[in-house]
């Protein structure tokens, strides 16, 4: 019996102890060529956020970032100062992007979107969304040490009208191409 509790003791407190989770949502993006799209950083499992900040890379040769908004996660504990961020599309980063409570709040607690990036594709291919550089912090200005993020990844697809009209045009090539072989033939 006691081992039960002690069992059931030791699961809450780690279970209470949990690291936040920063990932990007959603995890795995498919997009086609010259798609704007959104992309979301999202928080997990926090307790009493009072403030953060965090970078983000990408493939600049696959993606173009056109703005960084505030999510609804910490305004949700009351107003809030978002704060400048800086895109590099040349490099792929947008590095700055945080917020912070305003005045003598508790911090947030609980899970939801931080911030919304938005990207434009430019061409096929495949870009991780790396987050890195995290800073959190709760209300008394002590740091929340984050588990490791959940980056993402973009896809850049062909869109399926675009490979059948691909597929069509090169088996035309090919019928025309048998059909003069054939008559070179005679």
């Amino acid at each position: 019996m006691y081992r039960l509790v002690i069992a059931l003791a030791i699961f809450a407190v780690s279970s209470a102890l949990a690291a936040p989770v920063l990932s990007i949502d959603p995890g795995v993006t498919r997009v086609s060529k010259f798609q704007t799209f959104e992309l979301a950083v999202d928080i997990s499992s926090v307790t009493d956020l009072y403030s953060y900040q965090l970078d983000i890379a990408f493939d600049p040769d696959v993606l173009q970032a056109s703005a960084v908004t505030e999510g609804p996660f910490l305004r949700s504990g009351g107003p809030t100062l978002f704060t400048p961020f800086m895109i590099d599309n040349a490099g792929g980063t947008i590095t700055f992007i945080g917020g912070l409570l305003l005045g003598m709040v508790p911090g947030v607690s609980g899970s939801g979107s931080l911030a919304v990036l938005n990207f434009t594709s430019t061409t096929y291919g495949t870009s991780p969304i790396v987050i890195s550089e995290i800073l959190l912090n709760d209300s008394g200005g002590n740091p929340i040490v984050p588990a490791d993020p959940v980056n993402g990844i973009v896809n850049v697809i062909p869109e399926p009208a675009t490979v059948w009209l691909m597929g069509a045009g090169v088996s035309a090539l090919l019928l025309r191409y048998r059909r003069l072989s054939a008559l070179k033939r005679r």
